[in-house]
């Protein structure tokens, strides 16, 4: 909005045909001080100069904002063409939230902090091949449907009971086998967010888009080249990736639906009694196996509870351990199946037909069941790996930002006059305040995992000063996403509109020093070089990423 009003204002507002005026120096018949190369340099001859100094712009120019008649009608074809397309792909993120205020503030965080939305994405898809991974070693009945089981629940604040006899009536018992089976076809009842004619047209769309103004910027040999549009694709080059990824992780984000579809299965769990026969689970009684916490631990852990893939950051501990604990019940149970060893010491084991295990072996009394799950002490189960995983996606997350904001930055910088200006500062600016709130969200995450923890154990809050700590990081960060968000829309807007169409901005004074200058002709072969390693660059980051979340995912289809 910013940059539409600016549109219409512009033109009128202090203005200056500078072009007009540089082109009169040249027709002097003598060389001004000032007047240079589209490389600083001082020129001896009046028809090679193609620049001139900082000093003489503003002498000859002035202040102002420089004028194009055109304006209103450029903004309109740039804006359409590099920025309103990836504006229009933001609607294909995944949202799921309760409120609209919560699918506001996830868009937000989203544009706000493209390295936030990286390192979630990439921990989903590390996540899931942790999962399955591990579940792969495992031949116990229904371990690779719980494996989907959980890989489809990180959208939620997953809880497994404490409870060791639940958790192994629920693993051990032959009569629970049509559990697993029939909560993963509740869970894929309205599924939430797939691929759907509406996003691929949109992915292929904005692809199409910026492959096609890259090319014709290669071929493009204008004098005065404008590299603002390119910069700009590159600087929403990061979103393509992101929905893309997003769509192939297909997460579940709508906590109802989850809620409904765990609540269904729980009905039909049975519990090992003290005699041979299971019964029913009373859920008024009995906590559940598996449940979703919607509501608990109070406002510092909000952010777990909701269910836009945002968040994943902060569900990565408490979704690691429920899945880690999990995973040891089936491993340990397996490890007693492979062994020939029967939940009830009173029967003998009884050969099952091809893989599966006899369901005689898988029946005892309920101490006996609950002692199946318990781990052995010569098994050594790798049950954690979620710091690598972290830094992992820390990585990808940062190479994906450097590779498309970074990009954005060095086309501007690149682009005659060389250094840092008002455009390409703009793209630091946006791209720091990035990182900045993903490692506050970061750091104010551990700061509250490791007060639940401590508080889990003693009982009691005993860290005040943390948890305010924690709080004012992950308030902080938010509003900076917010303000981030506002900036990085607005500075494309306001470059469309020729805002920083002036001497100060185009003469790189921040890098250039005493020697500014402002290059007001130059051609392709100026910043050819430049443009193809900085595209390769982007092209690159933004390939590898969607190939290390995509084309290396050995997990089965969800």
């Amino acid at each position: 909005m910013l940059g539409l009003l600016t549109a219409f204002f512009v033109p009128g507002v202090a203005s200056v045909d500078c072009y007009s005026r540089f082109n009169k120096l040249q027709g002097m018949s003598r060389i001004l001080a000032g007047e240079t190369d589209s490389e600083g340099n001082a020129v001896t001859s009046i028809g090679v100069a193609t620049g001139m100094t900082l000093d003489l712009c503003l002498q000859t120019c002035g202040r102002g904002i420089w004028d194009n008649p055109e304006r209103w009608l450029d903004f309109c074809e740039k804006f359409s063409t590099w920025l309103l397309p990836f504006l229009a792909l933001v609607s294909q993120l995944p949202f799921g939230g309760d409120t609209p205020f919560e699918n506001v503030m996830s868009i937000l965080l989203n544009v706000g902090s493209p390295t936030l939305a990286a390192y979630s994405v990439t921990l989903t898809t590390l996540n899931s091949r942790w999962i399955h991974r591990r579940f792969s070693r495992i031949s116990y009945p229904s371990a690779q449907s719980a494996a989907r089981v959980l890989d489809n629940l990180q959208q939620s604040r997953l809880q497994v009971t404490e409870d060791d006899y639940v958790l192994s009536s629920l693993i051990v018992l032959p009569e629970n086998d049509q559990y697993w089976a029939e909560l993963l076809i509740f869970l894929d009842v309205k599924h939430s967010y797939t691929w759907s004619f509406s996003n691929i047209a949109s992915i292929i769309w904005v692809a199409m888009a910026f492959l096609l103004t890259v090319i014709q910027t290669f071929l493009d040999n204008r004098e005065s080249i404008d590299s603002n549009g390119i910069a700009v694709g590159f600087a929403w080059l990061w979103l393509l990736a992101i929905v893309t990824c997003s769509l192939n992780a297909a997460p579940r984000c709508d906590i109802t639906l989850l809620g409904n579809a765990i609540e269904r299965a729980n009905q039909k769990l049975s519990l090992a009694k003290y005699m041979d026969q299971p019964e029913s689970l009373d859920l008024t009684i009995q906590q559940p196996a598996i449940s979703l916490d919607a509501e608990g631990g109070g406002s510092i852990t909000s952010d777990e509870r909701r269910t836009a893939p945002i968040y994943n950051y902060a569900r990565m501990v408490p979704w690691s351990l429920s899945a880690g604990r999990m995973y040891a019940a089936f491993s340990a149970a397996s490890y007693r199946a492979e062994h020939n060893i029967p939940v009830s010491a009173e029967i003998p084991w009884e050969q099952g037909t091809g893989q599966r295990v006899n369901p005689a072996n898988r029946r005892g009394r309920r101490d006996q069941v609950a002692a199946y799950i318990q781990r052995p002490s010569d098994q050594l189960a790798e049950i954690a790996g979620g710091g690598s995983r972290s830094l992992h996606a820390s990585l990808m997350a940062l190479l994906l930002t450097s590779g498309t904001l970074g990009s954005a930055m060095l086309m501007d910088w690149y682009t005659p006059t060389i250094g840092l200006s008002c455009r390409s500062g703009t793209y630091m600016i946006y791209s720091l305040n990035s990182v900045l709130v993903w490692s506050m969200l970061m750091t104010a995450n551990h700061l509250t995992t490791s007060i639940v923890s401590l508080e889990g154990k003693t009982g009691h809050r005993r860290f005040p000063y943390s948890a305010s700590s924690a709080m004012l990081l992950w308030r902080a960060a938010k509003i900076l996403a917010c303000m981030n968000t506002i900036w990085i829309v607005s500075t494309c807007a306001l470059g469309f509109a020729g805002v920083y169409e002036n001497c100060w901005c185009n003469s790189a004074v921040l890098t250039q020093g005493p020697r500014a200058y402002i290059a007001m002709y130059f051609t392709q072969q100026d910043w050819w070089k430049p443009l193809v390693g900085i595209t390769a660059f982007a092209s690159l980051s933004v390939g590898g990423f969607v190939w290390f979340n995509i084309g290396l995912n050995p997990s089965a289809a969800k």
